[in-house]
């Protein structure tokens, strides 16, 4: 299971400078992706998806970023096929593309056509044919909906093949339509978070989205929802009804955003997050922590940096490949964390349960 948090960029949320820093607190605390929403006509008001993201892109290093559900029928595939490999670039291979029918609230007022079966038929047709676009190869097509004529959109994106596909809806028609690219996206929790898309229902359209599919390569299945730092359960509920991702719902009604961000930093789940002080990697400290954290590919590393910046600005951060007193090497998940050396380790036992309430930090050198 993979984990990241969801943002509905609503109201207070329509800032990009707010999501930024969001994302940055996201990353830092061990999140893997980030997903917000593209709307149009929102009464409080709604974030360009776009240039959220591309800020984002441009300040984080890590984070997997997704626009979703964002309908393709909105859109012109050339111009979308240049704005997603722009955001792939500045990226560097991190984004995926969400895309549904959309809703009708998004068309009506600006005489679009807002009918089920039209919207599908033009986002069949225009997935085909962005796909093409980011190809990078010369493409002519000539559809019912789109044409084109001896065109190239270059620079293509970093990610080859293509850009990642995932398709939102629960209808049949949308998880037959999943079934062709490379996953489906669904909301599982109403605005009040309660649960309208139980585990057993994701079970049983996971099995549907089977039996449609023609290729047995990776296919994931992301679900949204509300947990506290030290719930687990749910999340693996729907993880063995298929989920491979789960995204922490970020929304103004949920609570403040004091609120908010301490669930953000709270990170993931109740697990056991080993640490050690001790002998420290080679490097410049704290400046060189995100380096290193890029370098070993220990999360949990970056799970503690915002931790490290106020309570250890001289901290070190430990060789992620330090063997066990034994001389085995340590699992990944036993990887240790930090050395401070201006600090004590009740000062940092202390900081830990302060950020962390209710998780259970252990030396690995105790085991």
């Amino acid at each position: 299971m993979h984990y990241g948090i969801e943002i509905v960029p609503f109201g207070n949320f329509s800032d990009p400078r707010q999501i930024v820093q969001m994302a940055q607190s996201a990353e830092a605390s061990g999140w893997e992706g980030l997903w917000i929403w593209d709307h149009v006509v929102i009464p409080y008001g709604a974030a360009d998806p776009w240039v959220t993201l591309a800020a984002v892109a441009a300040s984080t290093q890590t984070i997997k970023l997704c626009v979703g559900v964002s309908p393709l029928p909105r859109y012109r595939p050339h111009l979308l096929a240049r704005t997603l490999s722009g955001l792939d670039l500045l990226s560097q291979g991190r984004i995926t593309f969400a895309t549904g029918l959309g809703i009708a609230s998004d068309f009506i007022p600006f005489g679009e056509p807002a009918d089920a079966r039209t919207l599908a038929a033009e986002l069949d047709e225009g997935l085909e044919l962005l796909t093409g676009y980011l190809s990078g190869e010369e493409l002519t097509h000539q559809g019912k909906y789109y044409s084109a004529r001896a065109v190239r959109i270059i620079p293509g994106p970093p990610q080859k093949p293509r850009i990642p596909v995932w398709i939102g809806g629960a209808s049949n028609a949308a998880l037959r339509r999943a079934a062709r690219w490379d996953g489906w996206i669904i909301g599982t929790v109403d605005e009040n978070s309660r649960i309208t898309l139980p585990p057993q229902e994701i079970a049983r359209k996971a099995a549907y989205i089977r039996q449609q599919r023609l290729q047995l390569n990776s296919f994931d299945i992301a679900v949204d929802g509300v947990t506290t730092a030290r719930e687990a359960g749910l999340v693996r509920e729907y993880q063995d009804a298929g989920a491979t991702w789960w995204f922490e719902i970020i929304h103004g009604l949920r609570g403040t955003p004091d609120e908010l961000a301490r669930r953000i930093l709270a990170g993931i789940e109740n697990k056991v997050l080993p640490y050690r002080t001790g002998n420290t990697c080679k490097g410049n400290g704290m400046a060189d922590l995100p380096n290193k954290v890029e370098q070993h590919g220990c999360i949990v590393c970056g799970k503690l940096y915002a931790l490290l910046v106020e309570y250890a600005p001289d901290g070190r951060l430990v060789d992620c490949t330090v063997t066990s007193p034994g001389g085995q090497r340590v699992p990944d998940e036993h990887r240790p964390l930090v050395a401070c050396n201006s600090h004590t380790q009740v000062e940092i036992d202390n900081a830990l349960a302060r950020h962390y309430p209710g998780q259970v930090f252990e030396d690995p050198a105790d085991e």
